[in-house]
């Protein structure tokens, strides 16, 4: 009897320090948040989202006060409880940062920026992305003008989306692509002057390479990107037309093998500013200035917690820690608006971490039969086994608990962060509840006996 007590208490035990510390991640405690939306009549929504690598993130929605820098209001936020050990869930979570997914239901399918732009936080419903080797910044109401080193050029979002099937990734035209090597030569590998061809192309922050596909869709058939490039000798920069303008893409960067999508990942946002614009549908494209410092919140953080190399996870912790205090402390004249004489434009720092290996949040499956791409590649290297991955910090609950290290990923429209197990009702709304259910139940019977007694009476 004693020995069963004993093994029961350490299941108990363990069990409740899986629950506050789900994968060592920093864990929301909906119970210590009064701004907690609490259901008493219903359960609270599940989800499941599976990516690429495999990896799943599954949990209840809830809903409470979330804030990115100072920018916050009431959303329906993803609280994680369990996730696949093959992803790289070493984060708090992850801010998905997409368009909306129409397939599902609000619960689940409304990315935390719509929910700015609904509440009227920011002017526009515009946010920027700019991303360097170091770390990068978010630019919440539009685009830093100093980012930007030329104009921006706008590209309407081709994504489609309908309440069967949507494309929730920024998807828009590509009429041209063409490979240098690094002996000058240019090849083109797709052409919209041949038939009028136009290939649909996904720009994503969460994938840290530049995926070539194997079987990818245009208007006029079936194109291999993949063994276009294989099959010129020491391919160096991919060349991109969009909106009749030509984007540099360096192949020294990581590349991979995709399946039936081209898409732009970290390597096209580490040249260029890329700017979404929700409110007209088009996304903004503009060279990077390579000389801009991001926020004077990134630099002071930089100096005071974190190295241009890091790799460690505690250290960016360290960061987004110190960047909190930071930001609590400082007086409205010190806001990113005042700094950069913009003060309709915000923005949030982004830390940069290299991991190795296959350890990718949005990696796709890449073939073994790769011989003679990884022959031209290991001869003018094109690629790495590095990913990048770029994390921010967000607030959740009142009083705010934080600072929740989350990755971003354009690609997604869940944001999520792992907490506790989804709260009880208050005992008094349990207590009043049973009563309703009680004085209701009694109503019918009495009307029950009235309506008998009446009927017989008579």
């Amino acid at each position: 009897m004693r020995r069963n007590m004993v093994y029961w208490m350490m299941i108990l035990v363990a069990m409740m320090v899986v629950e506050c510390t789900v994968n060592n991640q920093h864990t929301f405690q909906p119970k210590d948040s009064s701004t907690f939306h609490r259901n008493l009549f219903t359960s609270f929504p599940k989800f499941e989202n599976s990516y690429a690598d495999g990896s799943v993130l599954s949990g209840y929605m809830g809903k409470d006060e979330v804030y990115i820098g100072t920018a916050g209001t009431t959303v329906k936020i993803g609280c994680a409880s369990a996730s696949s050990t093959s992803g790289s869930w070493d984060s708090d979570g992850i801010l998905g940062l997409s368009m909306q997914d129409l397939t599902v239901s609000e619960d689940i399918g409304v990315p935390y920026f719509y929910y700015l732009c609904q509440a009227k936080i920011i002017s526009s419903c515009v946010f920027s992305v700019w991303l360097s080797s170091t770390g990068g910044e978010i630019q919440l109401g539009g685009y830093v003008n100093k980012s930007a080193a030329s104009s921006v050029v706008y590209t309407p979002i081709t994504s489609p989306c309908t309440k069967t099937s949507c494309q929730v990734a920024y998807e828009i035209t590509v009429t041209n692509l063409r490979v240098v090597s690094s002996s000058g030569r240019s090849t083109n590998i797709f052409s919209q002057s041949s038939s009028a061809q136009t290939m649909a192309t996904i720009v994503d922050s969460g994938v840290s390479c530049t995926l070539l596909p194997t079987a990818v869709q245009t208007s006029g058939g079936t194109v291999n990107l993949y063994n276009a490039v294989a099959s010129i000798q020491n391919p160096q920069t991919l060349y991109v037309t969009i909106a009749g303008v030509e984007y540099a893409v360096p192949l020294s960067e990581c590349v991979e093998k995709g399946d039936n999508s081209f898409v732009l990942g970290d390597p096209f946002f580490r040249s260029y500013l890329v700017v979404h614009d929700l409110d007209n549908k088009r996304i903004g494209l503009a060279k990077k200035n390579s000389s801009y410092v991001p926020s004077s919140a990134v630099s002071m953080v930089s100096s005071r917690s974190i190295s241009a190399s890091t790799t460690s996870m505690a250290d960016i912790r360290s960061a987004a820690e110190a960047y909190i205090e930071w930001s609590q402390t400082s007086s409205s004249s010190q806001s990113t608006g005042d700094i950069y004489e913009q003060p309709n434009i915000s923005s949030l720092p982004l830390w940069k971490r290299t991991v190795s290996g296959n350890n990718n949040l949005q990696q796709l499956t890449t073939s073994t039969n790769t011989t003679s791409f990884k022959r031209a590649i290991i001869t003018n290297p094109v690629t790495t086994p590095d990913k990048n991955f770029y994390y921010t910090v967000l607030a959740v609950g009142t009083p705010q608990q934080t600072p929740f290290v989350v990755q971003i990923d354009t690609g997604s429209s869940l944001t999520a962060v792992f907490a506790a197990s989804s709260p009880s009702p208050p005992a008094w709304q349990s207590a009043l509840f049973s009563l309703a259910i009680i004085a209701a139940f009694g109503m019918v019977v009495g009307a029950g006996v009235y309506w008998y007694r009446n009927k017989y009476r008579s």
